[in-house]
C-alpha cells in the first residue's frame, strides 16, 4: 500500500507542478517525508536504511539517466515497481536543477561600487579573499551548485570536505546559506550516496577532467571551454542545456556578468564530464 502511495505521489508531482524547481523540491520532500514515514521490517517495500548501491536521482532535470541507461552504463535488467520505488526513497537535488534555482533569481552584477551579495555568496565556495562582483565567478558559480546539491545528498560527507578545503568561517557562512533556503541539516548524517568533489578554486581550469568524461551534450555535465585560444590557461565553466547543431546552449554563471543560458561554438570545448 505504501509502495502504491508513494509512487503515485510522485506521479502527481510530476503532472501537476509546471515550474522545473518546485517540482524537484516538493520531490525530495515527498520523498524524505515518505523515508521518515517508511516500515523498519524487511520486505515492507519501502525499508530503511536507505538503498546506497541503488540510488534514482529523481531532481534536476536528470530523466536522462532514466530514459537513456545507455549513455551512462550498462542497461540493466527491468526492475519491478517496488524496486523502483525502494530507489526512489532518496531524492535530490542535482547541480544542474542547483543552478536553474540560481538562475530564476536572476542573479547579476551590479554596476559601480556595490556588489551583489549572491554572487559573494558563490565566492565562499572558494579559497581566498574574493570581495567583489567584477572578478570571474563562473568556477566559484560551479562550486556553490555542487556543494548545494551535495548537501542535499550527503550531508556528512560534504561537510567533512568543506572542512578540509574551505576556512572555518566560510563553512559556517555556507551552512547557514543552505539551511536559510532549503532545510535544517544533520551535519553527522551519511547517506552513504558518493559526492562531486568541488575544486574549491576559483580557476575555471579546475573543473577539467571532472566527472565521467563524455562526448555526448548530456544535460547537467560539467563543461569547461576555452576563452580566447587553445594556448591560452583561461577557460570558463558551465553546465550543458542542451545541443543545437554546432552550438551547446550552456546554464551558467558569469555569462554575460548573470547567471543565465548561453551559447558556445562547440570547437571551443577543452573537457565535458557527466557527474
Amino acid at each position: 500500500m505504501k509502495s502504491m502511495f508513494y509512487g503515485l505521489g510522485l506521479w502527481l508531482i510530476e503532472k501537476l507542478v509546471k515550474d522545473q524547481t518546485k517540482k524537484d523540491v516538493m520531490k525530495y520532500e515527498f520523498s524524505k517525508w515518505m523515508t521518515d514515514s517508511a516500515p523498519k521490517s524487511p520486505g515492507s517495500g519501502l525499508e530503511t536504511p536507505l538503498y546506497q548501491d541503488q540510488i534514482k536521482i529523481i531532481g534536476g532535470r536528470e530523466a536522462d539517466r532514466v530514459s537513456k541507461p545507455s549513455e551512462f552504463e550498462a542497461e540493466k535488467p527491468k526492475k519491478s515497481v517496488n524496486e523502483t520505488v525502494k530507489q526512489a526513497v532518496h531524492a535530490y537535488l542535482s547541480p544542474f536543477a542547483i543552478a536553474e534555482r540560481e538562475r530564476s533569481k536572476g542573479v547579476k552584477e551590479i554596476s559601480g561600487s556595490r556588489h551583489n551579495p549572491r554572487v559573494l555568496l558563490y565566492h565562499l565556495c572558494v579559497n581566498g579573499a574574493i570581495s567583489d562582483d567584477e572578478t570571474p565567478w563562473c568556477s566559484s558559480f560551479m562550486n556553490y551548485c555542487v556543494i548545494m546539491s551535495n548537501l542535499t545528498k550527503n550531508p556528512a560527507k560534504q561537510y567533512k570536505s568543506m572542512v578540509k578545503g574551505l576556512a572555518k568561517a566560510k563553512v559556517e557562512k555556507i551552512i547557514e546559506a543552505f539551511q536559510k533556503e532549503f532545510w535544517p541539516l544533520d551535519l553527522s548524517h551519511d547517506t552513504g550516496i558518493d559526492i562531486v568533489e568541488p575544486t574549491y578554486n576559483a580557476a575555471a581550469i579546475s573543473w577539467e577532467h571532472h566527472g565521467q568524461k563524455t562526448t555526448k551534450y548530456v544535460q547537467g555535465a560539467i563543461m569547461v571551454k576555452y576563452r580566447t585560444t587553445r594556448s591560452d590557461w583561461r577557460r570558463h565553466v558551465t553546465f550543458v542545456e542542451s545541443e543545437n547543431g554546432s552550438m551547446v546552449r550552456c546554464l551558467g554563471g558569469n555569462q554575460g556578468d548573470s547567471v543565465n543560458i548561453t551559447s558556445f561554438a562547440k570547437s571551443t570545448i577543452s573537457w565535458m564530464g557527466i557527474v
